[in-house]
């Protein structure tokens, strides 16, 4: 019973058994390894299976093999004429042909009826070892449909009627190695559609490609990559278009590079040595020779434009890109990622050497150029970048005798770094141009002369500015002197904004306009400190036309036209412990400096009220307030040492401790209805005339002898010379043989709507001095003592009206050879607390109408003249 029912359980074990080693059978059947590839062998009339399979005869030997061959097969062909066009379809086989020393084999078609001569569809190809020849009208020497894994090896391909090499559409990894592609009619030598696979595994790679004289298109020509492609040891020459094009580099959602190194791409005949349009990611270009093409040398516009959260960088070192016809060296336009050019250099380009523009991802890319040399350029910029949201670094940079600016710099939003570098002899245009700076900007170690504009130019609003140790010498050489100054400066600033920022280390010498220049618009203080500037030889040394600012050790001498200038919109400037000697004008306070640079600035002719634009100039009736100027030296200048323009806004300017030894002029300017203060150390015979047309009624001289000129005060002035007494309004100062005599006053006046404060002022003589009236020698007067007379900080003097004068007044008045009445030096009737008095010096009866008490006797008093001044008036 039991036994009975336990049978159905046996069999069916023994059939599971039977059934799993039925399994076991057919799985080791179907993992059986499959048959052998075959080789087969073919000469010029007849193909084979080899080693020793029957050989089959055939017209056309090389495709008889293809067909008799499976995926898998390789063929090898001897060396010989082929006369035979060969198509590969549906299976993967290696063909190779056996060259004879130097020499490959030749495949070509008589017939003229294949559109290529070899012709691969659906395969993953090989095939090399041949030599391919258009003997009727071939478009192709090869022709790639659809294909996976291509390799090309060995391969020349001469003067088909469109491309020696067609690649359409393929996938995966590919190697083009050895190939020669040239003389192509109608197209590329090399035509690559689509190269495509995945950016992590597959590749594509050129290697010992030459691709040349494509007679109406270009050397390369790839239209869309998604993998990384590499260019090793290719040569492009000579192209009708661009001897190198790549479309579309990469997609939106994958990350490759594309590299070219030892790459020669020159002589396009019309186009570009290589073109770039559209690289997602990185691209690399290192080790090239991108030189004498008709167009670009290099152009590359949106690259970088992944979009992973760290963007693509953009490399190019070791670059050669010179001699373009009528292109650029190089020029890239809208770069997202890190763009880095290293040991580049770009010569004698039509346009710019190096031109970038929109470059950089804010906050997240930089663009850095070093060791960069951008010479010579035609007609265009040495290295131009027109907009970056990005950091911007040029360091150890040459651009030198460009066309245009030899460095010019347009919208930075973000810090700029220009660092040693060398801007010299631009033909027509500035050394540095930085037209507009948002971040902060540093200019250090550079050198930017000889340039036809200004050296440097700069428009910045950025939140700091620092120039240290810049040359910038004979720059505007080539312009007319009625050239505006920010075309013929050494260095020219405007800054708009509010920056922070040192300025150190300056040589702005020996330029046609002036040698430093620095305004800031809307008059919105900046908070510059600038310290040693040399600005000698110019047509001005430094002009000021910004609003704060704290200038030290300024030397500004020798200049054509000034030292310094104040311009009308100067306001909050300080400068100390500066010269302006050896000029006409040393220190030139107001004015226009925009109706000055109408001016051909002879100072005879700027001296003439007939010159039209003098008006413009000088008669101008705004601005120049708060401005300080101590510790200084104005000496030897000649004409006046230093000019004050009292304008109708004109207000608190001091001027402390200014030595003029032995030339000194202190002039606040004039107008038709203002006065002028003219201040000179020199004798009498020395000091300048006034300026043609000008009345006595509109200036004050102050001179350190020639008691002729007598000049009276019909408006308050504000004039204070240490150690001497206030008077009344009407009294003046002047001297008489050298001495100095005090006449009745004070030495304290206004000026309208401001104050001029003139203190420190040293007025002595240099050694001795020969009176213009006795001929006698006069030593030269003892300096006062130091005592706290001698602060400069005076209050302003609130201005009173003058009191008018009675007919009885004016008839009671003293005459002019009277004998003045004497006074207290501290101008009361008291004695009490007065030095005890020096013995009075006679004077000869011939100096009449002097006083009879010499200020001589004064000078070696406590209270002695040691600063010479002049007060002069003229009698109502």
């Amino acid at each position: 019973m039991n036994q009975t029912k336990q049978e159905p359980f046996i069999m069916t074990r023994h059939l599971f058994s039977t059934c799993i080693g039925i399994a076991i059978l057919l799985l080791i059947l179907g993992t059986a390894a499959p048959a052998a590839a075959t080789d087969w062998g073919v000469n010029t009339t007849h193909y084979r299976e080899l080693p020793s399979g029957p050989s089959y005869a055939s017209a056309t030997p090389i495709q008889g093999a293809i067909d008799a061959a499976a995926t898998g097969d390789t063929i090898t062909v001897e060396y010989g004429s082929y006369d035979e066009a060969v198509t590969v379809a549906d299976k993967d086989l290696e063909i190779t042909g056996t060259p004879s020393g130097d020499t490959l084999p030749i495949l070509h078609d008589s017939s003229g009826t294949a559109s290529a001569l070899v012709s691969f569809t659906n395969t993953s190809p090989s095939f090399g070892g041949f030599a391919l020849e258009n003997d009727v009208s071939t478009d192709y020497g090869i022709n790639i449909a659809i294909a996976r894994n291509v390799t090309l090896h060995n391969v020349s391909a001469d003067g088909f009627d469109v491309s020696a090499i067609h690649i359409g559409e393929v996938s995966g990894t590919h190697l083009l190695t050895d190939i020669s592609a040239t003389g192509s009619i109608t197209g590329p030598n090399i035509a690559v559609d689509t190269l495509s696979g995945s950016p992590l595994t597959d590749t594509a790679t050129l290697r010992s490609v030459t691709a040349s004289g494509a007679l109406a298109g270009e050397g390369i020509a790839i239209e869309f990559a998604t993998l990384p492609v590499s260019f090793e040891h290719v040569t492009t020459t000579g192209n009708s278009l661009s001897n190198i094009r790549i479309m579309n580099a990469g997609s939106p959602d994958r990350y490759h590079t594309f590299t070219f190194s030892d790459l020669i791409s020159t002589g396009s005949h019309g186009g570009n040595g290589l073109y770039i349009s559209i690289c997602r990611g990185p691209l690399v270009i290192r080790d090239a020779n991108l030189s004498g093409n008709r167009g670009n040398g290099a152009s590359v516009e949106y690259c970088g434009l992944d979009n992973t959260s760290v963007p693509a960088t953009t490399t190019l070192a070791n670059v050669t890109a010179s001699d373009a016809i009528a292109g650029y060296g190089i020029t890239i336009h809208e770069c997202r990622g890190l763009l880095t050019l290293t040991n580049v250099t770009a010569e004698r380009n039509h346009y710019e050497n190096i031109k970038l523009d929109e470059v950089g991802r804010s906050g997240m890319a930089e663009t850095i150029l070093t060791d960069i040399t951008a010479t010579g350029s035609a007609a265009g910029k040495g290295i131009g970048v027109g907009s970056s949201t990005a950091p911007v670094t040029l360091d150890n940079v040459t651009a030198t005798g460009n066309s245009l600016q030899n460095i010019w710099l347009g919208n930075m939003h973000d810090e700029t770094t220009v660092r040693t570098v060398t801007a010299m002899d631009s033909a027509t245009s500035h050394g540095i141009e930085i037209g507009s700076i948002e971040g902060s900007l540093l200019l250090s170690g550079v050198t930017a002369s000889a340039n036809d504009k200004s050296g440097i130019a700069v428009y910045t609003e950025g939140s700091s500015l620092t120039l240290q140790d810049v040359t910038a010498n004979e720059n505007g050489l080539s312009k007319p002197a009625d050239t505006s100054f920010t075309e013929t400066a050494g260095i020219w600033l405007d800054i708009p904004g509010t920056p922070a920022g040192t300025i150190d280390r300056i040589s702005a010498d020996g330029n046609q306009g002036p040698g430093f220049y620095i305004q800031s618009a809307y008059r919105e203080a900046i908070g510059i400190t600038a310290e040693t500037i040399s600005a000698s030889g110019n047509l001005i040394g430094v002009l000021f036309s910004c609003s704060g600012g704290v200038f030290t050790n300024l030397s500004t001498s020798t200049n054509t036209f000034a030292g310094m200038m104040f311009d009308r919109e100067a306001s909050g400037v300080v400068v100390t412990d500066s010269t302006a000697n050896e000029n006409p004008f040393g220190i030139m306070l107001g004015g226009n400096i925009a109706g000055m640079a109408e001016i051909t600035y002879d100072a005879e002719q700027f001296m003439d009220r007939n010159n039209s634009y003098y008006y413009d100039a000088v008669y101008d009736m705004s601005g120049c307030e708060h401005i300080a100027i101590r510790d200084c030296t104005a000496q030897d200048n000649s004409l006046w040492d230093l000019w004050v323009t009292p304008v109708a806004s004109m207000g608190d300017i001091t001027i402390e401790d200014l030595s003029t030894l032995p030339e000194t002029t202190v002039s606040p300017g004039f107008s038709p209805s203002t006065h002028g203060l003219m201040m000179s150390g020199r004798a009498a015979s020395d000091v300048p005339a006034l300026p043609a047309g000008a009345s006595s009624t509109q200036f004050v001289l102050v001179a350190a002898t020639d008691p002729s000129l007598e000049y009276s005060l019909t408006t308050p002035l504000t004039f204070t010379v240490p150690g001497l007494s206030a008077g009344d309004d009407d009294a003046i100062w002047t001297s008489t043989g050298g001495a100095w005599t005090y006449w009745p006053g004070g030495g304290v006046r206004d000026i309208p709507n401001g104050t001029i404060s003139l203190t420190g002022l040293d007025l002595t003589f240099a050694g001795t001095y020969v009176s213009p009236l006795t001929g006698a020698v006069v030593p030269t007067p003892i300096p006062p003592p130091e005592t706290d007379s001698d602060s400069f900080d005076f209050p302003p003097v609130t201005p009173s009206p003058l009191p008018s004068k009675t007919p009885e007044a004016i008839a009671t008045e003293q005459a002019p050879d009277e004998e003045p009445k004497e006074e207290d030096s501290d101008g009361d009737d008291s004695d009490a607390g007065e030095p005890t008095p020096t013995p009075v010096v006679s004077v000869p009866s011939e100096m009449a109408g002097t006083p009879t008490k010499t200020p001589f006797a004064l000078a070696v008093t406590p209270f002695g003249i040691g600063t010479a001044a002049l007060l002069l008036r003229r009698r109502r």
